[in-house]
């Protein structure tokens, strides 16, 4: 559930609140975390610094389709 509430606030423009999901995600080892640099749906917040570290701490860098 986490990550669809965390979708739900970034469509919204409420990125505090979408990151705070994600990061609920995160710590509760959410599987389907691991697309998170692939989902579409979180290109609205792709761009805050809090996205290039979750994807950092998950471990993605250097994926395909990773931040730089």
């Amino acid at each position: 559930m986490p990550l669809d509430f965390s979708l739900i606030h970034a469509e919204l423009g409420e990125r505090d609140e979408a990151f705070r999901w994600l990061r609920k995600a995160y710590q509760e080892r959410d599987p389907l975390i691991m697309f998170l640099q692939v989902a579409a749906w979180y290109d609205t917040v792709r761009d805050d610094p809090r996205f290039a570290a979750l994807v950092r701490d998950l471990g993605l860098q250097g994926a395909p389709g990773s931040v730089p």
